[in-house]
Order: C-alpha cells, then sequence, then structure tokens
C-alpha cells in the first residue's frame, strides 16, 4: 500500500485522542474538590477562613500508596528535585550521577544547587545503566539521581548496592512513572528522597505540582522547611521566628489547596489509570513487536511498568527519520524522545563536549521513535497505530534489506 507521505491514503484520518494520562479522566469528582475549595474560600494550606485541609489530605494518601513514612507537597516537580537535593546537603564543588537520558529539569536542578551533574550512560532499558557509574564516580561524588523514563523502573537493585558500597545518597526522580514499581516496591520509596511531577504530561496532574516522598524523619523536617522560608509552622499553621537553633534559608514552593484538592481526586483514579495504559501499551507492542527491523524497549519489570510510553528501536537514525515522518503522516503521532538527543545537548547546560562519554545514549535515542500512550485509546485506536507502524517500517526496510 502506498505511503500518506508519498501520496496514498492515510491510516487514521481523525485524530487520536491526546494522550495527557490524569487529565483525560477528569470528571466530577476533581470538580467537586475543587469546588469545595472555592466555596469554603480558602486556597491557602495552612490557614483561612474555613479550611479544607485538602493537600495535607493529599499528602496522606500519597505517603499511603507510595509505602513510604512521609510525603511533601509542592507547587512543581522542579521545585521537589531543589528542596529534594538541598536536603541532602548537595552544595558546591560536588558531583552528582545523572542520567545521559531525562528531561532537562534533573539535572539543571544540580546545578541549581551550585553542584556538578556527571552524566551516566543508558542500556537499552533507556534508563541508567549501572555498570556505568563506577567509571563516572569520583572522590567529589556524593549522590546519584535514577530518573525512571517514562513508566519503566530503573534496576534500583543495583543502583542501591552501588550507593551503599560508596556512601553515597539517592534521589530517585520518579516524575514521569508515578504509581510503577520494582518488584512488587513502589518507585519512590528505595532512595533518601523520591520526587514526583504533576505537570500536565504526567500520570496524575493538576496541571503543575510535586511531591518529594521519604522515610527519614530528619529528612521530612528538612524538606519542609526549605521548601516554606525555612521556617517550622505552628499552631494553626501560623509562621514565627525560629528559636530552636538549626534555622535554615528556604524559598516558597507550596502547593495550594486547589491543586491539592485535584490531586486527591486524581490520586484515588491512579492504579484504573495504570491498569488501562499497560493494557493498551501491551497491545501496541504486541501487534508491531514481529515487524522485521523492529527492536523494542527492554523492561526490567514488565509487570511494574506503568504503560506510558512505546519505545521502537531501528537500525539506524536515518531510518528513524524516515519513519517518524511517514507515521505521523499516517495520522499516528510518534516522535524521537527530547528530538533524539542526550539531556546533555541542551545549551543550558553547558555540558561541554561529553557525547564520548555516553555513546550509548547518542546512539539509541537518535535512532528510537517512541508513542505516548492514553488511557482511553480503543481497541480501533489500537489496531490503527499498529497497522500504520507495521505499514511504515515495512516498506523503509524492504529498501534497507535490499
Amino acid at each position: 500500500m502506498r505511503l500518506a507521505i508519498n501520496g496514498g491514503p492515510p491510516v487514521r484520518t481523525d485524530p487520536l485522542a491526546p494522550d495527557y494520562p490524569g487529565a483525560s479522566v477528569y470528571g466530577d469528582e476533581e470538580k467537586a474538590a475543587v469546588l469545595e475549595v472555592l466555596e469554603r474560600r480558602s486556597p491557602f494550606r495552612f490557614y483561612g477562613p474555613d479550611p479544607c485541609h485538602a493537600v495535607a489530605a493529599f499528602e496522606a494518601a500519597f505517603a499511603e500508596r507510595m509505602r513510604v513514612r512521609h510525603a511533601l507537597a509542592l507547587s512543581s516537580g522542579t521545585a521537589a528535585l531543589v528542596v529534594g537535593l538541598q536536603s541532602l546537603g548537595v552544595s558546591p564543588g560536588d558531583e552528582v550521577l545523572v542520567p545521559a537520558n531525562t528531561f532537562l529539569a534533573s539535572p539543571a536542578a544540580v546545578l541549581l544547587c551550585g553542584a556538578t551533574p556527571v552524566y551516566v550512560d543508558i542500556d537499552d532499558s533507556f534508563n541508567l545503566d549501572p555498570a556505568d557509574l563506577e567509571r563516572k564516580r569520583s572522590d567529589r561524588t556524593v549522590a546519584l539521581m535514577p530518573v525512571h523514563i517514562e513508566g519503566s523502573p530503573c534496576d534500583m537493585d543495583a543502583i542501591m548496592r552501588f550507593a551503599e558500597r560508596h556512601g553515597l545518597r539517592v534521589i530517585e526522580d520518579v516524575a514521569q512513572s508515578c504509581g510503577a514499581s520494582f518488584r512488587g516496591r513502589p518507585l519512590g520509596s528505595f532512595g533518601d528522597i523520591g520526587v514526583f511531577s504533576f505537570q500536565i504530561n504526567k500520570m496524575i496532574t493538576a496541571g503543575e505540582g510535586g511531591m518529594i516522598t521519604t522515610n527519614a524523619t530528619d529528612l521530612h523536617e528538612r524538606v519542609a522547611r526549605l521548601h516554606d522560608q525555612g521556617n517550622l509552622r505552628g499552631a494553626g499553621g501560623a509562621m514565627g521566628f525560629d528559636t530552636t537553633g538549626g534555622a535554615i534559608l528556604g524559598q516558597n514552593y507550596r502547593m495550594n489547596e486547589l491543586s491539592g484538592a485535584v490531586l486527591g481526586a486524581q490520586l484515588r483514579k491512579l492504579d484504573p489509570l495504570i491498569a488501562a495504559m499497560r493494557r493498551v501499551a501491551s497491545a501496541i507492542r504486541s501487534r508491531v513487536a514481529d515487524v522485521p527491523g523492529v527492536r523494542l524497549r527492554r523492561q526490567l519489570d514488565p509487570d511494574g511498568e506503568a504503560g506510558r510510553r512505546v519505545f521502537i528501536l531501528l537500525p539506524s537514525t536515518s531510518l528513524a527519520l524516515e519513519v517518524e515522518r511517514a507515521v505521523q503522516a499516517e495520522g499516528v503521532p510518534v516522535v524521537r524522545l527530547y528530538e533524539g538527543k542526550p539531556v546533555f545537548e541542551h545549551p543550558q547546560l553547558r555540558a561541554g563536549d561529553v557525547g564520548s562519554t555516553c555513546p550509548q545514549a547518542v546512539d539509541l535515542l537518535a535512532r528510537t521513535v517512541t508513542l505516548s500512550v492514553s488511557p482511553v485509546w480503543d481497541d480501533r485506536d489500537v489496531d490503527d497505530i499498529g497497522q500504520a507502524i507495521s505499514k511504515v517500517v515495512t516498506y523503509y526496510w524492504k529498501g534497507v534489506a535490499t
């Protein structure tokens, strides 16, 4: 069949439903929660005319779901990363090991603490390669930041063994994988600190928002101070002078009650969302797994992944570029993750020429096309997606094979 990019009929003429997971299931629960805050005229989390304490309730429910002792809600995932690193004492002169495949905020948070991100290569799980950790560690390394990319867990057993062997702190970046697990244990419960994001692309969302999880009471108290001007709240949420002798300087990264209300309702939908996305992602993978030239992302824990994105590895960058454009023309919005580039290529990070130190990231990202999954896609959507990818890859693979 003639490809749409060459003038043929596209597989899909009407657009697929947007892939924003949490936002796609907004309903009466979120509306009712927000209206209660508005009606009580108390959008600030600590006090007001008639507080709902929606943020506090969300924190308690989140801690229970993630099986941790403490959870602190913040204004964004980036704020959570910065506060989490600060709580671990990361400061100028230190180095933090960060994967070469991640969103800009991960290494940027390290830089905002005055420390230096050192980029660790990835493997075909598209997560941090534990085998590269030792090569990148130095005497200045104080922490490492595994990032669970697009719903799929890192090898936390290997990572935690490495951290314990060298006395390093661990801050888990779970921004893209809220609700996923590794060998039955929720992500964000392994490290000293876990960090989550509730931006619109994430599993559950209030547009923006973040969370820090920890099992250490002293770290919880420190992040609570750091995100709230360095203070401890008194009775009724009042802020006064710190007379404990442990005063620290913080910033304002507090979550508001409107966000907390939405996220409390969203959290109750998290597990059904993950179940739906796993079904959709698994069905898409099964339809393209046997297409010549296609290799799928390696899943370290298929039962624990969240089905957030399908990765299709192709033999070359040139083929990936052709497939990306042609599948889009068929009506299926595949893309190369982060435009096929490692994070250190962002100019604002000023990382210099470090591509040679992360060759797998450079290679794999450039020749992989991905599809972000929606929990509301149905069988017809899955069939169209599978047909479009199979049609295009088969066409170009014939050219490669001959």
